[in-house]
């Protein structure tokens, strides 16, 4: 099986964006959804922050940490390290 284009770092770099501004999800929101991400991991943060976002709270490390903790999602991605 032929492994798909992807960058990682390209994920992740989404990620921070959105982190460092919140409106990225105004523009990345209509063109991305979590099943994108070739990471399954910054498919389950993105998924968090689009979820946040479309309940208008604050998309931040804190928030991003408790929603996945809730949904026992935290620890499928690594933990709080791979957040920070």
């Amino acid at each position: 099986m032929k492994i798909p284009p992807h960058s990682i770092e390209a994920e992740r770099g989404v990620l921070g964006s959105i982190l460092l501004d919140k409106e990225g999800m105004f523009q990345v929101s209509p063109l991305l959804i979590e099943a994108d991400f070739y990471d399954p991991n910054n498919g389950l943060i993105y998924g968090a922050m689009m979820d946040l976002f479309t309940r208008n709270k604050p998309i931040d490390i804190l928030t991003i940490r408790e929603h996945l903790d809730d949904r026992q999602n935290l620890e499928k991605i690594g933990g709080n390290t791979y957040l920070i």
